[in-house]
């Protein structure tokens, strides 16, 4: 076993220092010639240039934004139909009515479209405006599911006890 030990290791030693050969002089004036200084010098890539205007450098920064916010309303799109699919769905699968169906669909389309108004405005007064009427178009539906069952009230309680003769 030990001899086997002993045979690998000169095997190994001979592959990774290799078997000297004759004369070393012809290996030396190969290396003299191939780095002679006549030899054509190596290059060494050009570090990339700076901008060299500061409007270059923010005409890129604002095209990186731009393109990753149609990128979040493309991802946006995407989660909304889905939802809205799957929402209807499972809604279909019971007993609805028509207004159950108006109603889950817009607000599944107030939500996303505020979404989409919060990334896409750059001005303040884009955002309010347009969040205000998301908010209204919101509040109609909420009371407008709140009133399916109900029955439509109005007037004064105390006025519609009193006979019509009476008036």
């Amino acid at each position: 076993m030990r001899a086997l030990k002993w045979c690998i290791g000169i095997v190994m030693t001979v592959a990774l220092f290799g078997v000297p050969t004759g004369s070393t002089a012809d290996d030396v004036a190969s290396l003299i010639e191939e780095f002679a200084p006549d030899a054509p010098a190596q290059t060494v890539p050009a570090a990339p240039q700076p901008f060299h205007r500061p409007d270059e450098l923010h005409f890129e920064h604002r095209m990186a934004q731009e393109r990753n916010k149609l990128y979040l309303c493309l991802m946006i799109g995407v989660v909304m139909i889905v939802g809205l699919t799957v929402s209807l769905y499972f809604l279909t699968r019971t007993a609805y009515s028509p207004d159950q169906i108006v109603n889950t669909s817009g607000l599944a389309f107030i939500v996303f479209g505020t979404l989409y108004v919060v990334i896409l405005a750059d001005v303040e007064a884009q955002l309010t405006a347009s969040t205000g009427i998301l908010g209204a178009v919101a509040g109609y539906l909420f009371r407008a599911m709140n009133r399916v069952g109900e029955e439509p009230k109005g007037g004064n309680p105390e006025r519609d006890k009193i006979p019509l003769k009476a008036l």
